[in-house]
């Protein structure tokens, strides 16, 4: 099966179809002798992170036309052959099990086709002993959960209990928001407007997302970088880390609850004006009685992931 990084964008195919390389960054690998799976399972780098049969290294590839231009900064995102576990334990759950790099090959060509920001493909291959997945290094500035814990000073709020967005139960409006958010620790007048700007930009990612039929399943603040110049308009937000992106035909309900509360857990600190002013972005209306439950439900999830993180120490 051939797995397109992005519509109208080609590929070139190697090492008998195993190695998918977007043309524009063919030659530059070809030069670097990385056509094979071999070959990239034999770079070396910086471990960045390591886990089960999952490893991610950020790599330097020199430029063997012109040294003078520089290296190829990217990342490589190299899975091994699935162990029984990781095949077993999402039926369990209810769900298909995600194995290899494919689903994040495949989504984000479908990021790319929906408009929404993510990471540049560079290649993908695969075999019965595992599979890859090459990105360019985005150099950002930062993401945005150490973005908010520097805002606030390194202090956080109690995660997975309701924080600021439990007010919305009782009907906290925009309003009554307001007074909150002027009084905030460390949320300088600048820190406010930059914070409003993210907000705006995020909900409008997440609403595309989920109205492309896509959930993200690992929708934390600190997997969407910020990019870009600091005083921009509009944020150069990136979705990251798309290993667990799965697309329906119709998204229910329960896939957009689990991404809506990762958010909520991760965003401890972010005022509760702008916690509402999100949920009114994202669903393209201001919040009403009706909304309640849907409120209650993001909860009830945000806290099942604060219990699960501290039962395993995550």
């Amino acid at each position: 099966m051939r797995h397109h990084p992005a519509q109208g964008q080609p590929v070139v195919t190697c090492d008998a179809g195993r190695v998918q390389i977007v043309s524009d960054w063919e030659p530059w690998l070809r030069e670097a002798g990385l056509t094979t799976l071999a070959a990239f399972r034999a770079l070396r780098g910086e471990v960045v992170r390591a886990i089960d049969s999952r490893e991610t290294l950020r790599v330097e590839i020199p430029n063997a036309s012109d040294p003078a231009a520089g290296p190829l900064v990217a990342y490589l995102k190299r899975h091994g052959r699935p162990r029984w576990r990781e095949r077993i334990v999402p039926w369990l759950r209810g769900a298909r099990p995600i194995l290899g790099a494919a689903a994040e090959w495949q989504a984000l060509g479908h990021f790319a086709a929906c408009g929404i920001p993510t990471m540049q493909p560079i290649a993908y291959g695969a075999d019965a002993d595992g599979s890859f997945v090459m990105t360019v290094d985005l150099a950002a500035r930062c993401d945005l959960k150490a973005w908010v814990g520097a805002c606030r000073g390194g202090e956080q709020s109690p995660a997975g209990t309701g924080g600021e967005l439990s007010e919305l139960e009782g009907g906290c409006s925009t309003d009554r928001a307001q007074d909150a958010t002027d009084g905030e620790p460390g949320w300088s007048a600048s820190h406010r407007v930059q914070l409003g700007r993210i907000v705006a930009r995020l909900a409008e990612m997440v609403r595309r997302l989920h109205a492309a039929g896509m959930h993200h399943q690992d929708l934390y603040l600190n997997h969407v970088l910020w990019c870009g110049p600091e005083d921009a308009a509009v944020p150069d937000l990136r979705l990251i880390d798309l290993g667990r992106v799965v697309r329906h035909a119709r998204l229910c309900r329960r896939w957009r609850i689990k991404d809506l509360a990762q958010l909520h857990y991760s965003a401890a600190g972010v005022p509760c004006r702008e916690q509402v002013r999100f949920l009114q972005l994202y669903l393209g209306r201001k919040l009403t009685r009706c909304d309640r439950p849907l409120i209650r439900r993001i909860l009830r999830k945000s806290a099942r992931i604060d219990r699960h993180t501290r039962r395993h120490g995550l």
